[in-house]
């Protein structure tokens, strides 16, 4: 893979290089994408499966005036601190090694997603 030039760039520039090197290195990107984020969306379906909820109103139980469901208060804390760790560990690092792989392809380099 040849180094790119650097070279102020129009708008037009820009997206062109933008495209090139999504194409060239799709799969890469790819994988890197789902090294992080598959996990992370797996363990959130495995939680929301868990906790019993399903996106739907809750019901009144039939006489009893109180709801079906109630609210699994552990679930919730694990759910946001687990999306607290998302946001500050795995996001980052997806970001960085997306950067990182393509200072790479600025450089001549050859990356994988490992």
């Amino acid at each position: 893979m040849a180094v790119q030039e650097l070279r102020p760039m129009g708008i037009g520039d820009i997206l062109d290089a933008t495209f090139r090197l999504y194409r060239q290195r799709f799969l890469t990107f790819l994988l890197i994408g789902l090294v992080v984020y598959l996990p992370y969306a797996l363990l959130a379906a495995l939680l929301q499966a868990s906790s019993g909820m399903t996106g739907e109103p809750s019901t009144m139980a039939a006489g009893a005036g109180m709801p079906q469901g109630q609210i699994n208060l552990p679930g919730l804390v694990f759910g946001a601190v687990g999306t607290l760790i998302f946001l500050i560990v795995l996001f980052p690092l997806c970001t960085g090694a997306m950067v990182y792989n393509i200072s790479a392809s600025y450089l001549g380099e050859s990356l994988t997603a490992g």
